[in-house]
């Protein structure tokens, strides 16, 4: 799932629009059409992150009541491939009720 500035959330993954695309690049440009698609542009913020510290992936992370991280995807955890690979709607969903189903 990808969720842009403006709040709307896609259930396109990055990886697939890079399918569209072709080279080591594919999963760059493919969140610059997504960001594109979705209107959003990075902050000053994220161009300073960006300049300092290269490609920002993503996490997510479930945590509980307790403040215990009972759940969590990092993108491209195990493989560089994996960039662009993100968990769908459903994936968080699911997550999410596991979640809550611990914590009742």
């Amino acid at each position: 799932m990808a969720v842009a500035g403006n709040g709307r959330a896609s259930d396109e993954r990055p990886h697939q629009l890079a399918r569209r695309g072709s080279g080591a690049d594919a999963p760059l440009r493919a969140n610059d059409r997504g960001n594109q698609r979705d209107g959003f542009g990075p902050t000053d913020a994220d161009r300073h992150s960006q300049q300092a510290h290269g490609t920002q992936l993503v996490g997510y992370f479930g945590i509980d009541r307790l403040g215990v991280v009972r759940w969590r995807y990092l993108e491209a955890e195990r493989r560089p491939e994996d960039i662009g690979n993100l968990p769908t709607k459903a994936d968080l969903m699911v997550a999410g009720r596991a979640l809550t189903s611990r914590t009742a």
